[in-house]
């Protein structure tokens, strides 16, 4: 309780005093110096980011310029993109006629008929989240929309996949790809698949491309993948099939004992040993697929122990020496059409 005597004792009133101005002079000081501080340290060393933002920009551009006219690699992104759903897909009579003749192939061959998202304009990757504005339809449509155009003018066609390992036995699982599949067939790919929009009814894939992945891995595996807060995704363009994909790398497999193939394709492990091999040509990959190896590569392969070895290599050396391998042979076959 403050008293007249208090106020007289000048010691007693003083020295809080002198400590609150002392107090307020270190804090600005602080303050100043830690500006200072932050201006001199590189952006990268401020930024909260997880381990999976590493992915140098000379990384993603050389990836370009090897799949140049195959692929275009682009992220990683720390969110899902957004997907804004703007009705069904419009239809000429011509191309209505075809895809109800395609309706009842399907419904005659006993073949799902699932719905699909195709994107219309342009996607901006330097987005994050990217926005994405998508047109319905069913598979039939999109079938009569191929047979009816060049490749370069199909439907741009919403997926997402994941790269999943499974750590403990060192491996990648990969997909091998129908001999009747519309694109790529009997490749090895990433598992993964369309993504389901809302359409008759059905909530489909509740906007997310996490929800894709996740259902289409247990789909075509039999079982779960986890796909963590800290996972890469990606998103890599097919430039020859129209088909844009969303790629969480380094998913881990819950349980390898249960997996099992479905009807669109086998799947194949690859033993990180070997993994090489693969990659220098040995099967044949779906290009962005093999694009979403050396982008896991490139990162440092997230999701497995960071001294694990690929090929007997660790796993930027494997990027940088395929990459190295592949420019070498790209620029001799330009010199030989030359």
């Amino acid at each position: 309780m403050l008293t007249w005597e208090w106020w007289g004792d000048a010691k007693a009133w003083l020295e809080p005093v002198r400590g609150l101005i002392a107090t307020t002079i270190l804090a600005g000081i602080g303050g100043y110096g830690l500006k200072k501080l932050k201006r001199s340290l590189p952006e990268s060393l401020l930024k909260r980011e997880p381990p999976s933002a590493c992915l140098p920009a000379g990384d993603l551009a050389m990836l370009n310029r090897l799949y140049q006219g195959q692929a275009l690699c682009s992220g990683p992104y720390f969110h899902e993109p957004v997907v804004e759903d703007l009705g069904a897909w419009e239809l000429t009579a011509a191309e209505q006629t075809s895809a109800d003749q395609f309706r009842l192939k399907l419904r005659q061959a006993n073949v799902p008929n699932d719905a699909h998202a195709a994107i219309t304009g342009s996607i901006d990757v330097e987005d994050d989240p990217v926005a994405l504005q998508v047109r319905t339809m069913d598979y039939a449509v999109l079938k009569a929309l191929r047979e009816s155009r060049p490749n370069a003018s199909w439907p741009r066609i919403l997926s997402a996949s994941a790269l999943v390992i499974d750590a403990p036995e060192k491996r990648l699982i990969l997909h091998r790809r129908s001999p009747k599949s519309a694109t790529y067939p009997e490749h090895l790919h990433t598992i993964g698949g369309a993504y389901w929009p809302a359409m008759e009814g059905r909530d489909g894939d509740r906007g997310s491309v996490r929800n894709t992945a996740l259902r289409e891995t247990l789909e075509e595996l039999n079982t779960a993948i986890a796909i963590r807060k800290e996972t890469p995704l990606c998103l890599l363009q097919e430039v020859q099939t129209g088909f844009v994909q969303f790629v969480y790398l380094g998913c881990e497999l819950f349980d390898s004992e249960y997996l099992k193939s479905n009807a669109e394709g086998k799947f194949t492990c690859v033993s990180f040993v070997n993994l090489a091999d693969v990659l220098k040509g040995e099967r044949r990959l779906v290009p962005t697929g093999e694009a979403a190896i050396l982008m896991w590569l490139a990162m440092g392969a997230p999701g497995v122990d960071p001294d694990t070895r690929f090929s007997g290599r660790r796993p930027r050396q494997l990027f940088a020496d395929i990459c190295k391998e592949r420019g070498a042979s790209a620029s001799q076959a330009s010199a030989r059409s030359d």
